[in-house]
């Protein structure tokens, strides 16, 4: 073969070929990566500081929390976790862990920045409580089907489920 010769089947057609997958070009190959570009995972973006755990002006902690309640409404739309939950960073364990551990405020001295971490705070966890309960309530009534409910959870911390609803 020749380089721009096509290697098909005998029933081949142009229409079915437009949905080829062409290997090896980052723009038409989804699991290429171009030999500079590197994924980090959420631990290293963590340590590197790429992940913000304090916010300085409401209307970004807003934007944020927009974006969690937009992950957290597709997931109870049917959504797996893994392509709505997981997609804000704010939920993977690693960074919600951080975000609860960042220490106790000093009440002589509370900041801006310490309020709005507290409300963030507060948002997350009321979120992996909320989708706790729903999950356990889903699961013992046993009322789902895949494409309505994704029963899988990743790897997210959903912490313990409450027990009497």
């Amino acid at each position: 073969m020749t380089l721009g010769q096509l290697v098909h089947v005998s029933d081949f057609n142009y229409f079915e070929s437009m949905s080829a997958l062409e290997l090896m070009d980052p723009k038409m190959d989804s699991g290429m990566l171009a030999p500079d570009e590197v994924i980090l995972t959420v631990a290293e973006r963590l340590e590197k500081g790429l992940v913000p755990l304090t916010f300085t002006s409401a209307a970004d902690l807003l934007a944020t929390l927009d974006r969690m309640e937009q992950c957290e409404a597709a997931w109870r739309n049917g959504q797996p976790m893994a392509q709505s939950l997981l997609t804000c960073l704010y939920f993977h364990p690693c960074v919600s862990s951080a975000l609860v551990n960042a220490g106790p405020l000093d009440a002589s001295s509370v900041s801006v920045s310490d309020t709005l971490g507290c409300i963030l705070n507060a948002y997350l966890s009321l979120a992996l409580k909320g989708v706790t309960v729903q999950r356990y309530a889903i699961h013992r009534a046993d009322i789902y089907e895949e494409e309505d409910f994704s029963p899988l959870n990743s790897d997210l911390a959903l912490g313990t489920p409450c027990y009497s609803i």
